[in-house]
């Protein structure tokens, strides 16, 4: 495992931490330009798969960590196809 990913690691759980101890009960993060690494303006027109390389890592590290955790997470967008980051989620998260 490389340092940057252990020193990534180490700093979502310590965020995560941090929350609990906070009280907080639920994170909220924006689709476009957060969970995934560009602005898709509204609507996605390929397979959800072509989706999955463009989530950010320590984004996808965090929202794991607060399910892990029981710390509920939602998702934020003027997104228009729901169903799209329905099944992003469903592909990247054991839940």
């Amino acid at each position: 495992m490389s340092r940057r990913r252990i020193s990534r690691e180490v700093g979502v759980a310590l965020l995560a931490t941090a929350m609990q101890k906070k009280g907080i009960k639920l994170v909220a993060v924006d689709f476009d330009q957060t969970l995934i690494n560009f602005h898709s303006g509204g609507v996605w027109k390929d397979s959800v798969d072509k989706l999955v390389p463009s989530v950010r890592q320590c984004i996808r590290d965090l929202i794991q960590t607060c399910l892990d955790r029981d710390i509920n997470v939602c998702i934020v967008t003027f997104f228009m196809q729901s169903w799209v980051i329905k099944e992003l989620l469903q592909k990247l998260f054991r839940r």
